[in-house]
C-alpha cells in the first residue's frame, strides 16, 4: 500500500489496474496562495500547465536530485575526510586548466568514427567538432544572464530592445501548502537546514531602392521571461502582470530578438573569433503580432525614404495560437548578413540550402566558415548584421542563438 512507504517514496510505481493513482500524484503545485499585499491584474489558473502523462512530474525530479545530491556529498565527505588526515595539496592542485587542456588534446586527435558529433560534419562545419566554440542566447535559463545574451553583443543605436515590464512583486513567495511535507513523514530540507536559512543572493535584483547601409534597426522585439532566470533555487524569474500562474517558477524560456522586414538590420559585435567560423540558429514561424514595437509599420524602420519594394501592409491583429499557422515564404524573399560590412543576399532558394535542421525545430546557418579569414593565432572582433526584406511583415524571424570560434 502506497501510504506505508515513506512519503518521498510513494506513487512511483503502480500496477496496470492501479495507474491512475500514480498519475493522479504525479503533480502537486497550485497557481497562486492568496495574499494581502499582492493582487494579481490577470486571473490565476488552479494549477500549471503541461501536467501531461509524459511529463515525470516532481517526484521524479525529487528522487533524481537526491540521487545525485547523496552521491556528491558523500564523495565530498569522503573527500575531505582524506584531505584532513593525511594530505597537503601543493597551489597546482587547486586549478584544473591543465586537466581540461589534456582532455580537450585527447578529444582533438580522436577518430572520426568515434562519437556523435562527427555525424554533423556534413550539414554543418567539418570543423565544429575540432574547435572550442563561443556562444550567446536569449534562452533560459543560464548562467550569468546578463553577460550571455546576445544582447550583451548588439550595437544599438537610439533603440535598445528592453523586457519591458518588470516583475509584479519581489522578494520570496508567502508559504505555500503544496510544499508541506505530511505530518510524521521526514522533511529533508528542515535537516539541511539545521536552523539556518539560505540566504538570498541580493546582486539578483537585476518597390524602391533598398539601403545598404548597415545601421543597428529600430524594431526587432526582445522576448523574454522578466526576472533573473539563471536556473538557480532562489533566483526569481517570470511574476509578469500578465502571467496566469505566477507561482509557476519554471526558468525555461524560448527567447529571442523578433523580426520581419520592417525592422532593420539586426548588427552585433562578435567578440574574440579566432577560427573564422560564425552561426546562428533562428526559427522562422512567428507573426507580425509578436513585434509589437513595430505595429502598422509599413516601411523600415517606420521611416518613409526607406521603404522596400513589398506592398503596404499594417501588422496582423489577432491573438496568439501555438498551432497557428505560418504565412508562406513571398516570392520576392531575401535574407541578408553583413560580416565586417560585406553583405551577401541570399534569395529565397538560397536560404532554403542554406537551412540545416539539425533536430527538431532547430535551424542552424552557417554566415562564415573560412579558416583564413583570421591569422593563425590571431583573434578578432567581428561586425555581424543580419535582416531580411521581401515580405513585409508576413515573416518573422527569431534570432535565438548566435555562435563562433
Amino acid at each position: 500500500h502506497a501510504k506505508t512507504l515513506p512519503y518521498a517514496s510513494q506513487y512511483y510505481k503502480c500496477d496496470s489496474e492501479h495507474g491512475n493513482m500514480c498519475h493522479d500524484h504525479r503533480y502537486r503545485a497550485n497557481c497562486w496562495v492568496e495574499r494581502d499585499d499582492v493582487i494579481p491584474p490577470t486571473k490565476q489558473d488552479d494549477t500549471p500547465g503541461s501536467q501531461v502523462s509524459w511529463h515525470p512530474g516532481f517526484r521524479w525530479h525529487q528522487l533524481v536530485g537526491r540521487i545525485l545530491a547523496y552521491t556528491i556529498l558523500s564523495g565530498l565527505k569522503e573527500a575531505i575526510g582524506t584531505w584532513k588526515d593525511s594530505m597537503e595539496l601543493p597551489d597546482d592542485a587547486w586549478h584544473v586548466s591543465s586537466y581540461y587542456h589534456n582532455i580537450r588534446s585527447k578529444v582533438l586527435k580522436l577518430n572520426e568514427t568515434r562519437g556523435s558529433c562527427n555525424q554533423y560534419n556534413k550539414i554543418l562545419s567539418d570543423r565544429m567538432c575540432k574547435v572550442q566554440l563561443r556562444g550567446r542566447t536569449e534562452f533560459t535559463p543560464r548562467a550569468n544572464p546578463e553577460t550571455t545574451s546576445i544582447r550583451s553583443i548588439l550595437k544599438t543605436g537610439e533603440y535598445v530592445p528592453s523586457i519591458g515590464a518588470e516583475p509584479l512583486y519581489e522578494g520570496p513567495d508567502v508559504r505555500n501548502p503544496m510544499f508541506d511535507i505530511p505530518e510524521g513523514h521526514v522533511d529533508v530540507l528542515a535537516i539541511l537546514n539545521n536552523g539556518r536559512n539560505f540566504p538570498q543572493d541580493d546582486q539578483r535584483s537585476r518597390k524602391l531602392e533598398i539601403s545598404d547601409k548597415i545601421v543597428p534597426g529600430k524594431g526587432y522585439q526582445l522576448d523574454h521571461p522578466v526576472g533573473y532566470c539563471d536556473g538557480s533555487y532562489n533566483a526569481i524569474c517570470g511574476r509578469s502582470p500578465d502571467s496566469d500562474c505566477l507561482l509557476y517558477g519554471h526558468h525555461d524560456g524560448r527567447g529571442g530578438l523578433r523580426f520581419h522586414e520592417y525592422s532593420g538590420w539586426i548588427v552585433m559585435n562578435v567578440p574574440k573569433v579566432k577560427e573564422g567560423l560564425i552561426m546562428i540558429k533562428m526559427e522562422t514561424w512567428h507573426f507580425a503580432d509578436e513585434v509589437p514595437v513595430a505595429k502598422g509599420w509599413t516601411t523600415v524602420n517606420n521611416e518613409r525614404h526607406l521603404r522596400m519594394h513589398t506592398t503596404e501592409e499594417t501588422a496582423i491583429s489577432h491573438s496568439r495560437e501555438l498551432k497557428r499557422e505560418p504565412l508562406p515564404f513571398c516570392d520576392d524573399f531575401h535574407f541578408d548578413f553583413a560580416i565586417d560590412g560585406n553583405i551577401t543576399s541570399w534569395n529565397l532558394e538560397r536560404f532554403m540550402e542554406a537551412k540545416q535542421e539539425i533536430q527538431r525545430v532547430v535551424e542552424v546557418y552557417t554566415l562564415l566558415d573560412n579558416v583564413s579569414y583570421i591569422d593563425e593565432g590571431d583573434e578578432k572582433d567581428i561586425e555581424v548584421a543580419i535582416r531580411m526584406h521581401g515580405c513585409g511583415n508576413d515573416k518573422v524571424f527569431s534570432l535565438t542563438h548566435v555562435y563562433w570560434a
